[in-house]
């Protein structure tokens, strides 16, 4: 019987995490899918742990030589079932979901691409997270810019892009991927698909991803040391993520029958993808400190990756596209984007949109802002932590006022999603107050942790038990 889904992967000296990946998915009782995986020239254990694993779903390929990430692409196109997917070499499936979309593809109409939730689980933190940019709600999007502007460039994550084999098969090859993909080939198939059918997005989470920040640590491209100082520049790693992108929208552009006013909002969404992944890069920053206690502070040089961005779109837009005056202005705005001008530069971009561009990116502007405000909480964790208290209480003032006048920001976690924000800004200022010897005030911001959590919040607790010992002593 033809499989509806085919979970396809290639890994190369991974033993051990890929075993874990194939034992995730096999564990699912669920007879309708089939698990490809391509053992792209290990050195390691890792074809004594697979070669060896024998059920009817499972096919294993060996390369005797690396081939490089075009053994995803090929492994992809291995693929005979219904709708396949690629899953990098260190993520998991949530087992019990599997027969939960098997059965949702089988029983809908054909779908383009459809986009899963995804959990990352952090393993320097201990849990589970919801990241933003991964988290969607159940929605059906109609083929074209209907699907495009809600479903384009902001999943350049490898798992989790589901797509429909034979549309894939049909429109694009291999060769066409390895060659105008670059390293976001997935994100490049994905939105040539959404062009030539309808696509979805779901709120059940299909796969769980893993974060090892010692592995972002160790990637060139992200990190350089400094006088004993961490130094993050996420230019080239946008740029090898964005630049396909680019080339992608204004093919976009000259192919297919969207108009001016429907280009220009895609155009606004690729540039916004951007600061999502400066936002990436500064997660990874936040935590650095964490694992290198080394280095004495974590700088974070977003400058030159703002201008690459603005510069390198508008030279490859070209004078002569319809929108080069349009992307112009947003990028004029852009370079004010983690200053306080932004709001009136962006005001003024806005002035020349139509009034259908004006309702999109507004909406989208709603992600925008959550960037900048995840910014400044990170830039007040950073204050906090080097002793300069009023700057971070001024950053987590703001940021409590922000979750407040905001609804279902944040996700993945167990209290409501900003409540979880605002406790967690109250802690930061009452441990600062408590450090000061200011125990009143520190007392009512951990009060107010416990409230708002429902007693639930243990190191609150503690504070509040030092503080009543503190002012019993004589």
């Amino acid at each position: 019987m033809k499989p509806i889904l085919s979970f396809c992967i290639s890994t190369c000296n991974r033993g051990q995490r890929a075993k874990a990946l194939v034992d995730s998915i096999l564990a699912s009782t669920c007879q309708d899918f089939e698990l490809i995986i391509t053992n792209n020239g290990s050195e390691d254990e890792t074809h004594a742990l697979l070669s060896s694993i024998s059920d009817p779903r499972y096919k294993y390929h060996k390369n005797e030589i690396n081939i490089g990430t075009v053994s995803v692409v090929y492994t992809l196109f291995k693929a005979t079932g219904d709708y396949c997917v690629v899953v990098s070499d260190d993520d998991l499936v949530s087992t019990e979901n599997i027969e939960i979309f098997c059965n949702f593809l089988k029983k809908h109409p054909p779908l383009s691409v459809v986009l899963p939730s995804i959990e990352t689980y952090n393993h320097d933190r201990g849990q589970f997270e919801m990241p933003i940019g991964l988290s969607y709600e159940n929605n059906l999007f109609s083929c074209g810019f209907d699907a495009l502007s809600q479903m384009s460039f902001f999943h350049t994550y490898l798992t989790g892009i589901i797509v429909n084999t034979e549309l894939l098969k049909s429109c694009t090859s291999v060769e066409d991927i390895v060659e105008n993909g670059g390293k976001v080939g997935h994100v490049y198939w994905k939105d040539k698909l959404l062009m030539q059918g309808n696509g979805a997005t779901m709120v059940a989470p299909l796969f769980k991803t893993n974060i090892y920040l010692e592995e972002c640590w160790s990637d060139s491209s992200h990190f350089i040391n400094d006088n004993n100082t961490c130094i993050l520049l996420p230019t080239r790693r946008l740029w090898d993520v964005m630049s396909p992108l680019f080339t992608l929208c204004i093919s976009l552009e000259n192919q297919y029958n969207l108009t001016f006013e429907q280009i220009g909002c895609l155009y606004v969404r690729l540039l916004l993808n951007c600061l999502f992944e400066i936002e990436d890069a500064m997660g990874v920053a936040s935590q650095m400190e964490v694992k290198h206690k080394g280095y004495k502070s974590v700088v974070l040089d977003l400058s030159d990756a703002i201008l690459l961005c603005r510069d390198r779109f508008i030279d490859a837009l070209g004078k002569g596209s319809k929108n080069y005056g349009f992307i112009a202005a947003f990028c004029d705005a852009l370079d004010y984007y983690f200053s306080r001008e932004f709001d009136n530069k962006f005001l003024e971009f806005l002035s020349i949109c139509s009034d259908m561009q004006r309702r999109y990116i507004v909406k989208q502007l709603g992600d925008c802002r959550l960037v900048l405000e995840r910014f400044n909480l990170i830039s007040a964790r950073e204050a906090k932590r080097i002793g300069e208290y009023k700057r971070a209480e001024e950053l987590f003032y703001s940021h409590i006022g922000y979750c407040e006048n905001e609804q279902g920001i944040y996700n993945g976690t167990n209290l409501d999603n900003n409540v979880y924000m605002i406790v967690s800004c109250k802690f930061h200022l009452g441990e600062m107050k408590y450090w000061n010897g200011q125990y009143s005030e520190a007392g009512l911001f951990f009060s107010e942790c416990i409230s708002l959590t429902g007693n639930r919040h243990k190191v609150a607790g503690e504070y509040l038990r030092k503080i009543k010992n503190a002012n019993e002593l004589p």
